[in-house]
């Protein structure tokens, strides 16, 4: 509570005892005005005078470095002051000096420090006191050159004669008088230095001449030499050990001399197709040769070929063709092109007409060359000929194909049996890896005749491909003109060849389980086993692992025997 607070309580006191107060102010109001707002000469007449707030208070700190403030007579408070200023000499006995925050110390600066050392020693502030510090340097030691140590003044010549060691160029040596000791201080690293004439920098002490040498050649394949820091020579560079990896020049490998090549050995160069032969060439440079594999090269699951460097599907379909003679056009059922080749895997013939019988001028059925020679694209010719001497009778037929693989060759022999009794002839070559098969082929007689035998087969045999062939009757003296074309399969798509004879005669018709899955002819021999007949049904069918044969005449009571050879192909 303050002194006016105070004054105004007591007032308000005093009129409640008199009743002169006809009203009261908050506390806080002026003391020196009456209620009614008389002025204060008035009111201070009738309570007798102003009253002093100051009266008892002091404004003095005690402090000789500020001034005092003075009192506030209304409130009671100090007010102004500040600091005296800076040196203004303080103190019980004069001895301090005022700073620049009020307070009394010892010195602000070292000149008002009175110094009583000696030659080795110095006054000095800090903080507002005074101290003495030790200084080095030269001093008088009893008449004798002497050194400041420890702030005394000893005996100098324990460094004389100077006994330090030179450490070289990047370290600073010196010798402590007092004691005699040496010191060294190393040069900061990358300060340059030199040793008998070379440049190199300081690092660790030391003057390495190895700083501005580089004994890299910039080659992956050379094991870089290193270099000696006393002298900033290299040491003799080695060549990187073979197919140690590297990527220059576009190599990946080096070769064991110092270059980065492409390859040391065919494995390197291993591209992932197995449709390419992979080879490191050699010479100057070496470097990886990808060339594609013979096309028709078996790749992939095995029904898969490589062409011009890429494997592609091979898968091998059968196909089933049948009509009627009106279909035909001079026996031709259908003319086509492109790269898909078909072999014969069976044929049937049946002459319609109830009750009738024919002899057989010609029977022609298969997948014929149109051009021969002939490469893959080669027109093929299907036809289904089946003729009496008129050349006239209806009939229904129907021919079993099988697709043979990419690499396949196609090829045709004809020839003239002047004595119809069949032969055996040598009639090509056989390539190696290569196995004949059957696409079609076509026997004619000048009339027509019964039918004894009739035989069409393909035979490997001492590198050659033999054609065994026969369309006789009882006879065996009419002649017949003959054609057969064939193809040959790269083995490597041949499962197996086999064949079956059957053991027994049958009659009119037969089936016979087989083992292949998709086999075309190489062969087959039809004969009449109680001689020549007039037929109604005659061929041979692969279908579905199962061999069906035909000999047959209105009677349906023919006995005949019977072979047949077949290539299973993948």
């Amino acid at each position: 509570m303050t002194k006016s607070d105070l004054g105004a309580i007591l007032l308000v006191l005093l009129c409640v005892l008199v009743n002169a107060c006809g009203n009261v102010e908050e506390q806080g109001f002026d003391a020196t005005r009456e209620a009614s707002g008389a002025d204060d000469d008035d009111a201070a007449g009738e309570f007798g005078g102003e009253i002093d707030l100051c009266e008892g208070v002091s404004c003095d700190d005690g402090n000789p470095c500020t001034v005092d403030g003075a009192c506030n007579p209304n409130t009671g408070e100090c007010e102004g002051g500040g600091l005296v200023p800076v040196d203004e000499v303080c103190g019980p006995d004069g001895s301090g000096f005022c700073n620049d925050v009020g307070d009394c110390v010892e010195c602000n600066r070292t000149a008002q420090c009175a110094y009583h050392g000696s030659a080795c020693t110095a006054a000095v502030c800090e903080d507002g006191f005074c101290s003495t510090v030790d200084v080095g340097g030269v001093c008088d030691y009893a008449g004798e050159p002497g050194v400041c140590e420890n702030g005394e003044c000893v005996d100098a010549d324990l460094c004389d004669p100077y006994l330090c060691e030179d450490l070289g160029p990047c370290v600073q040596d010196g010798c402590n008088p007092a004691s005699g000791t040496c010191k060294y201080l190393e040069a900061p690293d990358g300060k340059a230095c030199s040793v008998d004439g070379y440049e190199g920098e300081c690092a660790a002490g030391q003057c390495d001449l190895c700083a501005n040498v580089r004994c890299d050649d910039n080659s992956q394949c050379t094991v870089d030499g290193t270099c000696d820091p006393s002298t900033g020579a290299c040491d003799r560079q080695v060549d990187a050990p073979i197919d140690t990896p590297c990527d220059q020049s576009g190599g990946r490998y080096c070769d064991g001399w110092g270059t980065c090549v492409d390859c040391n050995d065919s494995a390197q160069c291993d591209d992932g197709n197995e449709c390419t032969a992979d080879a490191c060439a050699t010479g100057s440079r070496r470097e990886c040769v990808n060339e594609p594999v013979q096309d028709g090269t078996l790749c992939g699951s095995g029904q898969a070929v490589c062409i011009r460097g890429q494997c592609v599907n091979d898968s091998l379909e059968r196909e089933t063709l049948s009509g009627r003679a009106s279909d035909l056009s001079q026996g031709i059922y259908e003319i086509r092109g492109g790269p898909e080749q078909w072999g014969l895997a069976g044929f049937y013939f049946n002459f319609l007409g109830a009750g009738v019988d024919h002899g057989i001028k010609r029977l022609q059925p298969g997948f014929f060359v149109e051009d021969v020679p002939s490469s893959p694209g080669a027109e093929t010719a299907i036809l289904a000929g089946y003729e009496d001497s008129k050349g006239e009778a209806d009939y229904t037929w129907t021919l079993d194909g099988q697709q043979l693989p990419f690499g396949t060759e196609r090829h045709m022999f004809s020839g003239y049996n002047q004595y119809g009794s069949g032969t055996n002839q040598p009639i090509a070559e056989l390539p190696p890896g290569m196995v004949p098969v059957l696409l079609g082929f076509d026997l004619r007689r000048v009339r027509d005749r019964n039918v004894e035998t009739v035989e069409i087969r393909l035979i490997s045999r001492y590198g050659q491909i033999y054609l065994q062939h026969v369309f006789e009757e009882a006879g065996g003296d009419d002649p017949y003109w003959f054609q057969v074309d064939y193809a040959l399969v790269p083995a490597e798509r041949v499962v197996s060849t086999s064949y079956y004879a059957d053991p027994m005669p049958r009659i009119g018709s037969h089936t016979e389980e087989i083992d292949a899955k998709q086999p075309v002819l190489q062969g087959f021999r039809i004969e009449c086993h109680t001689g020549d007949l007039p037929v109604d049904q005659l061929g041979l069918r692969l279908i579905g692992g199962e061999a069906r044969v035909w000999l047959n005449d209105r009677h349906d009571n023919d006995v005949f025997k019977w072979e047949v050879w077949w290539a299973d192909l993948l």
